[in-house]
């Protein structure tokens, strides 16, 4: 029974993926499907599972990736329908996204990238250290056989992750020969991007093969600035937009000197760092802001910071793979494999960040104060008439208060003039860069108890570490340089302002000789006001974490027959095993600066500050965390024949995680009807689960930068903090399907359910944002309860305080509401004999998601988000992702001698953006109003070709390609976001081609 339904396991995976395999290859793809190997498939602790079993699994090939132009995993995966949201060129402007820079992802039914487990060989493969997510970025594409991605929910047979699915990366076994392989893909405007592998494998004996290869893949950036899409007019879409930019100066009062080095800063006023404010109306508007490309709004200067941005950032990738397999004797067999891989990550930033805190504490007003000893402001000053005094009173008896300098109204210390110190940048872009560098081994035995049951014994240990730099400016060293105490040499106790080693710092823009992104001239440039370059670099410090992960998994499993257990359809076959997972992980600050235990307050050194949010303009503090994390596994699962046409499989798992998370039983029970030779049905139902991550329960915070809409959309901090009182989430889920073979028709179609509680998930910043402040920049409400979740600039006074007095938010991880989502998966393809050695296939494939229900969220017991149902929405301030109905592929190959040509149309629908409906719309320019700029975005649609020719040389295969994608050079859906698109549902990257080869000897 077993060794029939094996074969029938392998002949059918080849159909079903749709595998076009072209002569050359084709005694690679032979080798790896023999009917006599051993197949295990996902999702199944039994063996010889086939695929069109009780549970919907999709094979893929490598023969099928390369018969569509996949090299690289982030648009293999973001082709898949049943893929939701994943993170893919530009990610930092993604909540979803913060502190994951070059990770890529998989996010099965839209459940979350966390939802997904991504095995390599069947074993847990390397992680972005402490979210819970595995990197396919690092996985060895050049070394793999197929995949198999399991659409169900599995935590059952793997434990917690595997929520929505399964992704199994499967590497290639008895390999011998070498694989070249190189391409380059031509991209507009960019240096295109390229991969380049090395595999090789040996027989050392009949019963010994080792396999080892290299593989590298570099992406170039494309600036944000060379494709239109993302070059809107302010009017048409202000999301790339920033108003916070050094312009407006209000005349002020400071009886202090300069800001020196201040031991006991609690003790001063507000004054010793700014100045007091006198007058309410401003003094004077830096007038260069036509001149240097910005955009006057009122008192504003308008700053387009997604010119300084990219579509796709710097990326390189590396990964190193070895594999052992041997047959030790005729019943014990040994396996190991060793993956090294190492990504970098350059990311484009706005030339700095906007300020959300000075000296005297949170705020984004006000906050710095410039002295007319200042030699720029002599200057500033003759143009726009800045008054030295101001009569306050009324009174011609008194004298009117002396004006010694200026309070900025809002402050960025750079914008339109680009980060002067920007090497290899032609838009003076500033530049942070994420490093990730894991290691992976993997080895065990199996071993024949008896003609009819195996023991295997597998370790796998992951070592996964991850270090950031991102830079940014310290309120106490801007005021210092403004004062003339700038420049690392400086002595700021004794020194002089503007003497010796002590220089000024220029903030407004006849210190900018061009806007760099707009090519733009500044006719008000003056030379001798330009900022030397070391004072510039002194403002700065670096932010940014190391972090490290190291999980060892343990695995042991019995699986096999039962011979005299006959239910009338051959021998009951059974998996029992046990499982012990530890994870530990550890997260300390770059440096003393973003420390948060050493520098929690805005002058470095203090440790008196109440609001503690360190001492960086805008970005927040890293703690130091150490956590682990234990969990023991025991699960089984039985698969009952109880006929040649019908069986069931029953499966259960227990789970114990320990305090404070606890455990969870979890069963799933499955059934496979072949009613007659062409049609198969198939369901199951069961629950799954995922626990919370160690990081997850802990005092952990993550700084994110969001715009906030009751702030009137302006980019703000918002912190996200643990939380040790998480419990784990859980879904029950059923599938229902039907597989029909006819001749040379296949298809499948799946009906699916998930039914989710407990979600962990992190608070929404706008949400609360807008319960606490309920119309953008009105009065907010002190007494919220969430009110105490909102840094303000000076505290919340009742009557007093506004949306505009935001600093910064703070969201915790919680459990979330209740998730419904239901949909059909489909696909068939018929196979066309066209002449002589000559064939046709039209396929198609897809996902129809027909709901996902989110009901009420509530804080503190406050509803921050009413329930919503989020297919066909953008959902961009809502707990869900963006959403399509309908994604699906359309293809055709054609076959002929050595030549293989594939035509794939993609498609996914557009989405509604749901927040022209909310009250938060008021804060988008009338004229963009009336326009409705992507209210509905359009469709994604998208037209490939692939070509791949063998050429005919004796004892050597080789192997050209090309690619053509997006022929039609076809924009992608439009959104009100900051690059102007959606990256959730295409790319800006526009018609690219790529010419490779493949060399096999």
């Amino acid at each position: 029974m077993m060794k029939l339904q094996l074969r029938r396991s392998c002949a059918f995976m080849a159909l079903a993926a749709g595998i076009t395999t072209t002569p050359a290859f084709a005694q690679e793809a032979e080798q790896a499907e023999q009917p006599n190997e051993e197949i295990v498939i996902t999702g199944s602790l039994i063996r010889g599972t086939p695929e069109d079993s009780s549970l919907p699994v999709d094979v893929i090939s490598t023969e099928e990736l390369a018969a569509e132009g996949q090299t690289n995993p982030l648009d293999f995966i973001k082709d898949i329908p049943s893929v939701g949201a994943v993170l893919g060129d530009s990610n930092q402007f993604s909540s979803a996204a913060q502190g994951l820079g070059g990770v890529g992802t998989i996010n099965l039914r839209n459940l979350g990238a966390t939802r997904t487990l991504v095995l390599l060989n069947g074993r847990r493969t390397l992680v972005s250290p402490g979210d819970g997510v595995s990197d396919t970025n690092l996985l060895p594409l050049f070394a793999l056989q197929r995949v198999e991605l399991l659409k169900d929910g599995a935590a059952v047979t793997y434990g917690s992750d595997a929520v929505a699915g399964v992704a199994n990366f499967i590497t290639r076994t008895n390999f011998e020969g070498i694989e070249l392989q190189g391409d380059h893909t031509f991209v507009r405007d960019s240096d295109g991007d390229y991969t380049a592998s090395i595999l090789a494998g040996y027989n050392i004996t009949p019963d010994v093969n080792i396999m080892a290869g290299f593989g590298y893949r570099h992406r170039s950036k494309l600036a944000a600035v060379d494709r239109e899409i993302s070059n809107q007019d302010y009017f048409t879409n202000p999301s790339g937009f920033s108003t916070t930019v050094t312009n407006a100066w209000y005349p002020a009062l400071r009886v202090s000197g300069p800001v020196r080095e201040t031991p006991a800063p609690a003790s001063l006023g507000a004054a010793s760092y700014r100045g007091t404010l006198l007058a309410g109306v401003p003094g004077g508007v830096d007038p260069d802001c036509d001149d240097v490309g910005g955009l006057p709004i009122s008192i504003f200067c308008g700053y387009q910071f997604t010119d300084y941005n990219n579509l796709v950032e710097d990326q390189d990738y590396y990964q190193g793979f070895l594999q052992v397999t041997a047959d030790l004797s005729d019943k014990l067999r040994f396996n190991a494999d060793g993956l090294y891989a190492y990504s970098r990550i350059d990311t484009a930033l706005s030339p700095s960040y906007p300020t959300t805190q000075g000296l005297a504490g949170p705020g984004a007003t006000f906050q710095y104060y410039i002295p007319f000893t200042n030699p720029a402001f002599a200057d500033f000053a003759a143009r726009v008439g800045f008054p030295t005094s101001i009569d306050t009173d009324g009174d011609p008896t008194t004298a009117p208060l002396p004006v010694t300098g200026a309070q900025a109204l809002v402050f960025r210390p750079f914008s339109l003039g680009g980060y002067p110190l920007a090497e290899g940048s032609p838009f003076g872009q500033d530049e942070s860069f994420s490093i990730n560098e894991s290691f992976r081994i993997s080895a065990g035995f199996e071993y024949d108890l008896t003609p009819d049951l195996v023991m295997s014994l597998q370790g796998t240990y992951v070592n996964a570490k991850s270090r950031s730099k991102v830079p940014d400016v310290l309120p106490l060293r801007i005021q210092q340089a403004l004062d003339g105490l700038g420049g690392p040499d400086c002595d700021v106790a004794t020194g002089t302002p503007g003497q010796g080693s002590c220089y000024y710092f220029n903030p407004f823009f006849n210190s900018v000789q061009r806007n760099p992104a707009q090519g733009i001239d500044n006719p008000n440039y003056n030379a001798a006001l330009a900022n030397r370059d070391d004072v510039v670099d002194y403002l700065y410090g670096d932010t940014g974490t190391l972090q490290n992960e190291k999980q060892f998994i343990a695995d042991f499993l019995i699986s096999g027959e039962v011979a005299d257990a006959d239910f009338g359809g051959g021998a009951l076959a059974f998996g029992v095993g046990a499982q012990y997972r530890s994870s530990n992980f550890e997260s300390m600050p770059r440096n003393a600066l973003n420390s948060l235990a050493l520098n929690p307050c805005a002058v470095p050194g203090d440790t008196s500050c109440t609001i503690q949010q360190g001492p960086f303009s805008f970005l927040g503090q890293a703690r130091d965390i150490a956590v682990e994390q234990d969990v023991y596994a025991l699960f089984g699962e039985v698969l009952v024949p109880f006929s040649p046409r019908f069986e069931m499989s029953f499966a259960l798992r227990f789970e114990d995680y320990g305090d404070p998370i606890g455990s969870t039983l979890d069963p799933k029970a499955s059934f496979r009807w072949e009613p007659n030779d062409w049609l198969v049905l198939r369901g199951s139902v069961g629950t799954t689960f995922r626990a919370p991550l160690p990081g997850q329960v802990s005092q952990s915070r993550v700084t994110a930068l969001q715009p906030i809409d009751a702030a009137g959309g302006g980019f703000l901090s918002v912190d996200v903090l643990g939380n040790p009182n998480l419990t784990p989430e859980s879904a029950f889920t059923y599938n229902l399907g039907a597989v029909v073979q006819s001749g040379g028709f296949r298809a499948s179609l799946d009906y699916w359910s998930y039914e989710f509680e407990d979600q962990i998930v992190v608070e929404d910043s706008n949400a609360i944002a807008n319960v606490v402040v309920p119309t953008p920049n009105g009065l907010a409400d002190c007494s919220s309860p969430l009110a105490s979740q909102i840094v303000f600039q000076g505290g919340c006074v009742q009557g007093t305080t506004v949306g505009g007095d935001i600093s910064r938010v703070i969201t915790n991880f919680v459990n979330g509401p209740p998730i419904t989502t239901t949909g059909i998966d489909f696909d068939a393809s018929y196979d066309f004999d066209i002449g002589s050695n000559a064939t046709l296939r039209l396929g198609t494939n897809g996902t129809w998601v027909l709901s996902y229900d989110v009901e009420s969220f509530a804080a503190q017991n406050v509803e921050i988000q009413p329930a919503f149902g989020a297919v066909g929405f953008g959902n961009f301030d809502r707990t869900a992702p963006a959403i399509s109905d309908l994604r699906a592929n359309l293809y055709a190959n054609f076959n002929v001698g050595g030549l293989n040509a594939r035509y794939t149309f993609r498609y996914a629908s557009g989405v509604y953006d749901d927040r022209y409906d909310s009250p938060t719309f008021a804060t988008v320019p009338r004229t963009a109003q009336q326009s409705f700029y992507a209210r509905e975005s359009g469709d994604f649609t998208q037209s490939d070709l692939t070509i791949l020719y063998d050429l005919p040389f004796d004892g050597l295969d080789v192997q050209l390609q090309g690619s053509v994608s997006n022929i039609f050079d076809e924009d992608p859906p439009i959104a009100r976001l900051e690059l102007g698109y959606n990256p959730f549902l295409g790319n800006a990257i526009g018609r690219t081609f790529r010419l490779g080869a493949k060399v096999r000897f």
